[in-house]
């Protein structure tokens, strides 16, 4: 064989390489915000409230116009989270993360909000580790008039001799009962399952307070697993289902790197079948959207693609899905890492309207409703529209305020 072949024979390789290669990081850079010009979207007529910080994720309750949020310090954050491999420092148990209430019913100020007291928790219990608390459901009981369901990831250090770098969080779920306009949570109970419970990010409750599904973010606590599964977008963990006393199993499997879920509102059934959404995170830029089984499984039925990784999902009464995104998601990692307090991350905001009832690709309208490069809001992960008030309301897991803007 001469060499003129051998050439062209390496050159026809190389050159479907880089083919290869160019499809492939093609939506990676996309997603990552390379060359994306940040807008100036939304924020004309926005209100701050510095003394809420740090908050992951919120869950309005409409009929009461009460809005509940998971939050801890910007600083915090930084040592411990382990959605973002942070496993230094997490919050001792004497200075646990906690929550918060906005009575969206009054203008934004220190008089809106208030602390909530927390009752019940076990911290007799030698296996007490604190709250170090993100993702979030508050759901209406179906049974007591007036009663809340809270339902919240919380990310524990392992016990001794596991250690965070070596083994990971050792995540859970917790849960709460309260009253509509009460500032108190009583604790109910400890939801953990070191196999199907492995790296979970967000929550959605039952309400009759008999079980929740929760999503796993990663394929793994820690190792090369984790970052291959981001790169690559390889098969994760999915999303769990659990009854309170503990009895868990994956409820659908094979959809990597899953950061927020939402339940659909009644009124948008399609077909008597129930809705949930979940959002791709990193090369898997999707909105997936999936059908509840009369044994609390998923079944994948559509996806929507994206080009901006995705955070938290909320929904509104039409069943519109709002989520907050990351323009560049590089420069969020960068801040938020280092020092999310001075650092500032462009946010934005998209809705996706849903039509089940239409035709395939005439069922979603993607649009962006809000941006800024950081100044309003920076490294924002949760967003909630309230079509009463026209308010978007949007806040971030190491945030230094919280937004509401006019819409």
């Amino acid at each position: 064989m001469s060499l003129k072949v051998v050439g062209l024979g390496l050159a026809g390789i190389f050159a479907v390489s880089i083919g290869v290669l160019s499809i492939w990081l093609g939506p990676l850079v996309t997603v990552l915000g390379v060359g994306r010009v940040v807008e100036k979207l939304g924020d004309a007529h926005c209100d701050t409230l510095p003394e809420l910080q740090a908050c992951e994720k919120m869950v309005l309750h409409r009929p009461s116009g009460m809005l509940y949020m998971s939050c801890s310090t910007p600083i915090s954050r930084t040592k411990w989270c382990p959605t973002v491999d942070n496993l230094d420092t997490p919050k001792p148990p004497t200075d646990p993360d906690g929550f918060a209430i906005v009575d969206t019913s009054q203008p934004l100020s220190s008089a809106s909000f208030k602390r909530v007291t927390l009752k019940g928790l076990p911290i007799d219990d030698p296996t007490w580790r604190g709250l170090n608390l993100v993702g979030l459901d508050v759901v209406e009981s179906s049974i007591e008039p007036n009663v809340l369901w809270v339902y919240v990831i919380n990310h524990r250090p392992p016990l001794p001799p596991k250690t965070p770098k070596t083994d990971g969080a050792d995540s859970c779920v917790e849960i709460f009962r309260t009253t509509v306009g009460s500032d108190e949570f009583i604790h109910v109970r400890t939801v953990e399952d070191a196999e199907h419970i492995v790296t979970p990010n967000d929550v959605v409750g039952q309400p009759d307070g008999s079980g929740f599904w929760v999503s796993n973010d990663h394929i793994a606590r820690v190792g090369s697993a984790r970052t291959m599964e981001l790169l690559t977008g390889r098969e994760g963990l999915g999303i769990t289902y659990c009854t309170v006393v503990g009895n868990c199993k994956f409820a659908i499997t094979g959809i990597p790197s899953l950061n927020g879920i939402v339940r659909a509102p009644p009124s948008k059934l399609s077909m008597n079948q129930e809705l949930f959404y979940g959002a791709g995170h990193a090369t898997n830029a999707k909105l997936f959207v999936m059908e509840r089984q009369s044994d609390n499984s998923l079944v994948l039925s559509d996806t929507v693609n994206m080009d901006h990784a995705m955070d938290n999902l909320s929904i509104d009464e039409q069943g519109s899905v709002y989520v907050a995104t990351f323009p560049k998601l590089y420069h969020w990692r960068t801040g938020y890492t280092k020092a999310p307090e001075t650092y500032l991350n462009p946010s934005s905001v998209h809705k996706i309207s849903i039509d089940p009832g239409a035709y395939f690709g005439d069922k979603y309208k993607v649009e962006k409703i809000f941006e800024t490069n950081g100044t309003l809001i920076s490294g924002a992960t949760s967003a909630v529209w309230d079509s009463k008030k026209k308010t978007l309301w949007i806040h971030g897991v190491a945030s230094k305020n919280l937004v509401a803007c006019k819409l």
